[in-house]
């Protein structure tokens, strides 16, 4: 059997009396927190940064999160957090 969710739940159903009693194979891929982290020296405008602000959309408007491998922290460093704004995002997107 394998499980994509909540820990609190794959732990439900790893211990569940039908999953123990016929010893039933079980994974699970819970509460993953995949990143992705802005290196201080990518400039804006370069294809680093283009690249990374492309990403950040794709997931946000399109996989929504629908998918393990989802990025669920963006990691920005405080200098370059103008940079990478909500409108910076549209017009890097484009």
């Amino acid at each position: 059997m394998s499980f994509t969710g909540s820990a609190g739940t794959a732990a439900l159903l790893r211990t569940h009396p039908a999953v123990v009693e016929r010893s039933v194979r079980f994974n699970a891929e819970a509460d993953s927190v995949n990143a992705i982290v802005l290196a201080p020296d990518v400039r804006p405008g370069s294809g680093l940064f283009t690249a990374f602000v492309r990403e950040v959309v794709t997931e946000m408007t399109v996989k929504a999160g629908q998918k393990c491998t989802a990025i669920r922290r963006i990691l920005v460093p405080h200098e370059l957090q103008p940079a990478a704004s909500t409108r910076s995002l549209r017009s890097c997107h484009r």
